[in-house]
């Protein structure tokens, strides 16, 4: 009777615990900013043309087609969605990219309107760097299409330390009723004499007060390698005291493999943290990952009970040919065959060997350890035939050789806007059709707007500005 009453609470428990530690682990392992750069090797032969995703019955089948800026920069994304009825692709949504000196600047999201027939703006995202890369402004925007014209979500701006360290963001988001830029809130790193960081702290903006007040405190911890080895978040100030949320702890072995991951939380009731979540990992004698065991943590029965385990098969080139997944069943005590996934590629031809396309929007997980993924296939387990039975999806990569100067190049790379730096007037030249020029400040303040080819810059001060040409972002210096 025992058995059956901690497996019913167990069922209901296992899933919200497993949800909560991975949001945990995703929010408290974002502990520095990444530049959002093009993603590619040094001497690229080949890229992806379009992933396939079907399944058996043709209802949720999906692909993607991608394309490419002679630089071997990704410019599209187009996911395609398979109309049963009439028997061909059908559009569905798109992203298009541009950049500058290999620096995304611009992501664009489109979705097609089967009425009108046409792609209808989504979601805009522009960014802006420095002189060393760095991105220094990130801006949202949302499409009105009431009144056609893209509205501002939430805008960030980035500060950097001599090492180009992110130490100081600030997001503000778009008030309509102020019609103007709002502040959010703001977040503040330190790092460690290696580099690593060591602190992190985010304050949302009290709009009463107008104060930033505390809202979240990461703290991490390495050991001698350089190894994440301790995560401890916080939330909330209260009378100047933090209170504690989560916290994950990780051990490695000898070659620096993770071989254990405990995740805790902070208990109001006991005043103390306690291990709710685990995860164990085994590697072979060439550092690559076999096996994954989980465990929860019930404080009812004070005892660990399995939740999954992992059996992952490698070739002997090093790729995971095999992902073999079991869950443990609370009623019987027993593990239970659950589902596997089956992963084909082509060993003739080394990864490094790809143009790597950072936004892939693959449905089902392919991990590239040596050669290219062609193919693959999920299998659910059935328990009374006692055999694997193919799912009805799975997932199909396609490649070519690569020649990125034939490529189409977008027409806003092809702008040409001179001098730079600029002491007085400014040139905009080769235009295609219509042009829409914006200025803006650093603090992504809108300072002029035309349809000009030129733009007088004699009355501003010297420093950097950011020219938004038909939505390509230039950054402008001005003596």
């Amino acid at each position: 009777m025992k058995k059956k009453f901690i497996g019913l609470y167990l069922v209901l428990l296992m899933f919200s615990i497993n949800t909560l530690a991975q949001k945990t682990e995703n929010r408290i392992e974002s502990i520095s900013h990444t530049n959002v750069l093009a993603f590619k090797t040094k001497t690229p032969t080949l890229k992806l043309d379009s992933l396939v995703t079907k399944d058996s019955a043709e209802i949720n089948s999906q692909k993607n087609e991608y394309a490419y800026d002679s630089r071997g920069n990704q410019i599209l994304i187009q996911n395609c969605v398979w109309d049963k009825t009439n028997s061909n692709w059908r559009n569905y949504s798109k992203q298009e990219f541009a950049y500058d000196n290999n620096n995304l600047t611009l992501r664009t999201y489109y979705r097609w309107n089967t009425t009108e027939n046409k792609w209808i703006g989504d979601k805009k995202y522009e960014y802006a760097y420095d002189n060393n890369d760095n991105q220094i402004l990130g801006v949202a925007y949302d499409w009105n299409r009431t009144t056609n014209t893209w509205i501002g979500i939430s805008k960030s701006q980035y500060n950097y330390d001599s090492n180009a360290k992110e130490i100081l963001c600030f997001t503000d988001y778009w008030s309509a009723t102020e019609n103007s830029w709002v502040k959010s809130y703001k977040v503040e790193r330190s790092y460690d004499n290696q580099g690593h960081p060591a602190l992190s702290f985010r304050y949302r903006w009290d709009k009463t007060s107008n104060v930033w007040v505390g809202a979240f405190k990461s703290e991490y911890v390495y050991d001698g390698k350089g190894n994440l080895i301790s995560s401890i978040s916080y939330d909330g100030e209260t009378n100047n005291t933090w209170v504690g949320s989560s916290k994950y702890e990780y051990t490695f072995d000898e070659n620096n493999n993770k071989t254990l991951s405990i995740f805790s939380m902070w208990y109001k009731d006991v005043n103390a943290w306690i291990a709710i979540l685990k995860y164990e990992y085994i590697y072979d004698i060439q550092n690559l990952l076999v096996a994954e065991n989980s465990h929860n943590w019930v404080r009812s029965v004070d005892m660990w009970i399995p939740d999954l385990k992992i059996e992952y098969i490698n070739d002997d080139n090093r790729n995971r040919t095999d992902k073999i997944v079991e869950s443990w069943d609370v009623m019987t005590y027993t593990w239970k065959m659950s589902y596997k996934f089956d992963y084909t590629y082509d060993n003739n031809i080394s990864a490094t060997s790809l143009n790597q396309t950072k936004y892939v929007n693959n449905f089902l997980e392919v991990i590239t350890t040596n050669n290219i993924p062609i193919n693959a296939k999920r299998y659910y387990w059935d328990s009374k035939k006692q055999q694997w039975e193919e799912y009805n999806m799975f997932e199909k990569r396609y490649y070519s050789p690569i020649s990125l100067t034939s490529l189409t190049e977008p027409a806003e790379n092809n702008i040409k806007i001179y001098p730079n730096p600029v002491i007085d007037v400014l040139q905009i030249n080769n235009i295609q059709g219509e042009l829409n020029v914006k200025l803006y400040n650093l603090q992504g303040i809108l300072l002029r707007q035309t349809n000009q080819n030129t733009l007088d810059f004699s009355d501003y001060k010297a420093g950097i500005y950011l020219l938004d040409v038909n939505g390509q972002i230039k950054k402008i210096v001005k003596k």
